[in-house]
C-alpha cells in the first residue's frame, strides 16, 4: 500500500513537472508570436494613451480620429493616470515605468487573489501541510500566464484595473465600504466595464459602497476636467455610445459576438442586428442569474466570492471587444477552480488554463479563429454558475439532509 501511494505521488510529481514545462514553452511561443511573427513592438497600447495625453495637453480632442484598436477610447481620467508616468513627456521613460510598475503590481495581485481564495472559500480540507507548494505553484502559474505577458508587452492598463477590482472585493469583505467604493470607481474610470459591479453591491444591499463609488467617480471625473479642460469630458461622452454598439469582426477580437459575426459573414447570413441583441440578452441573463444568487446567498462569504468571480467573467466575455490580454481578468475564477476540492472542477480549471495558454499556437498552426478560448471560457462560466447554484441550494437544505 505504501509503495502504491509513493508511486502515485511520484507519478503526479512527474506530471506536474511536465505540465509546467509545456506551460512555459507555450508562454515562450506566445511571446514569439507577439514580438516576432506579428512584429508587435513593446508598448503600442501605452503609446495610444501617451499620444492622447500629449494631444490633450496641446488642446486637441484625444478621441479623434475614432477607430477601434488604434485610437484612445478610455475615460479621461486615464489621461491623468498616464500623466503620473509621463511628467517628463519622454515616451521611452514612460513605457519603462509603466511596464515595471505593472509587473510588480501583478505579483501583488496574484498573492492577494490566492489569499482571498483560501480565506473566503473554506476549501482548505487537507491542504494545510502542502500550503507552501500550493502557494508556490499558483504563483508560478500566474506569473507565467501568457495574457499577463501580453498585457505588459503591449502596455495595456489591465493590471491596474485588476488590482483595483480585487481591492474592491477585499475591502468590501472587511467592511471598509468607503475604500471598496473608491477602488470600484478607480477600476471603472480606468476601464468602463467594471461598472457592472455596482449591481453586485446593489444585490448585496451595500448601499454605502455604492454611495462611495458615486462620490469617487465624480471626483475622478473632475480631475481631468481641472487638469486639462472640461471639454475632455464632453469629448468622451461623444464616443461613449459607439463603444457598445459595434461588432468589430476582426481576427484579433475574441468576443463571441465577433466570432459569430465572422461565421455569419462566411455563410452569407445577414442577421447582425439580431445577433447583437441576442448577445446582449444572453449575457444579461448570465449576469441576472449570478446577481440573483448573490442577493439570495449574501450571508456566506464563499457565496459572495463566487458571485464576484463569475461577474468578472461576465464583465470580460460580455464586451463586444475581447482581446487576448483580457483573459488576465480571469485569474480569480481560474484560481477558484484550481483550488476547488472537487477533482473534476480542478481538472476543468487546468484544461481551460492550458487552452488560454495555447491560444497563439492554435492561431498560428490551426486557424486564426479564436473559438477554442472563447468556448473554453464560456464552459467555465456555465459550470461556475451551475456550481454556484448547487452550492446555494445545498446551503438552504436542513443540516440533516446535507449530511445524508
Amino acid at each position: 500500500m505504501f509503495r502504491k501511494v509513493n508511486f502515485t505521488n511520484k507519478l503526479l510529481l512527474v506530471a506536474a513537472i511536465v505540465g509546467f514545462i509545456v506551460y512555459f514553452v507555450l508562454l515562450e511561443f506566445s511571446e514569439y508570436w507577439l514580438g516576432i511573427l506579428t512584429q508587435h513592438q513593446v508598448g503600442p497600447d501605452f503609446y495610444i494613451y501617451f499620444t492622447a495625453y500629449l494631444r490633450t495637453l496641446a488642446g486637441e480632442n484625444p478621441y479623434l480620429p475614432y477607430h477601434i484598436g488604434s485610437s484612445f477610447v478610455s475615460h479621461p481620467f486615464v489621461l491623468s493616470f498616464v500623466s503620473l508616468f509621463s511628467w517628463h513627456q519622454e515616451g521611452y521613460l514612460a513605457i519603462f515605468f509603466w511596464v515595471v510598475t505593472s509587473a510588480i503590481l501583478w505579483v501583488f495581485v496574484v498573492q492577494l487573489v490566492f489569499h482571498v481564495a483560501i480565506d473566503d472559500t473554506s476549501y482548505i480540507l487537507g491542504r494545510q501541510e502542502n500550503y507552501q507548494y500550493w502557494h508556490g505553484g499558483m504563483l508560478l502559474i500566474f506569473l507565467g500566464f501568457a495574457p499577463f505577458w501580453e498585457t505588459i508587452h503591449i502596455g495595456q492598463i489591465n493590471v491596474f484595473v485588476m488590482l483595483a477590482l480585487i481591492l474592491t472585493y477585499y475591502f468590501s469583505e472587511r467592511n471598509s465600504d468607503l475604500l471598496a467604493g473608491f477602488f470600484l470607481a478607480l477600476s471603472t474610470v480606468l476601464k468602463t466595464s467594471p461598472i457592472i459591479f455596482v449591481l453586485y453591491f446593489v444585490a448585496l444591499r451595500r448601499f454605502k459602497v455604492v454611495g462611495s463609488f458615486l462620490m469617487a467617480f465624480i471626483a475622478f471625473s473632475l480631475i481631468p476636467a481641472i487638469q486639462f479642460s472640461p471639454g475632455v469630458l464632453a469629448d468622451f461622452w461623444g464616443i461613449l455610445s459607439k463603444l457598445g454598439g459595434e461588432i468589430n469582426p476582426i481576427a484579433y477580437n475574441q468576443s463571441a459576438l465577433s466570432l459569430l459575426a465572422r461565421l455569419f459573414d462566411r455563410w452569407g447570413w445577414e442577421y447582425l442586428a439580431a445577433l447583437k441583441w441576442a448577445h446582449k440578452v444572453i449575457m444579461a441573463a448570465f449576469a441576472g442569474a449570478v446577481l440573483v444568487l448573490v442577493a439570495l446567498g449574501d450571508s456566506e462569504k464563499r457565496s459572495r466570492l463566487w458571485g464576484f468571480a463569475l461577474l468578472l467573467m461576465i464583465m470580460t466575455l460580455s464586451s463586444p471587444l475581447v482581446w487576448y490580454h483580457h483573459s488576465l481578468f480571469l485569474v480569480l475564477p481560474l484560481m477558484l477552480f484550481l483550488w476547488h476540492p472537487g477533482r473534476r472542477y480542478a481538472i476543468l480549471g487546468v484544461a481551460v488554463l492550458f487552452v488560454i495558454q495555447s491560444e497563439r499556437l492554435f492561431e498560428y498552426k490551426v486557424a486564426n479563429f479564436a473559438w477554442p478560448i472563447s468556448l473554453a471560457e464560456f464552459i467555465l462560466l456555465g459550470v461556475g454558475i451551475w456550481l454556484y447554484w448547487n452550492d446555494w441550494r445545498r446551503s438552504r437544505q436542513p443540516e440533516s439532509l446535507v449530511k445524508s
